[in-house]
């Protein structure tokens, strides 16, 4: 399946996937704190995760999370 991160992508490949639909996903999570067991920042890793299955499936880019 093809990328779908706009930080893993090269110039051509985001114009192509920009004319092909112009959807960008901007996740966005609060860094707050989840216990020892998870990373700080879980949130943001989450919507992540999700904005790019959605972009898989229904096209668009994912941008990173800030």
């Amino acid at each position: 399946m093809e990328d779908v991160r706009y930080e893993r992508l090269r110039p051509g490949q985001i114009v192509k996937r920009s004319q092909a639909c112009p959807v960008a996903y901007l996740p966005l999570g609060i860094i707050e704190w989840h216990g020892l067991q998870n990373p700080l920042g879980l949130d943001g890793l989450k919507v992540h995760g999700v904005a790019t299955r959605a972009a898989q499936r229904g096209g668009g880019l994912v941008f990173p999370v800030p």
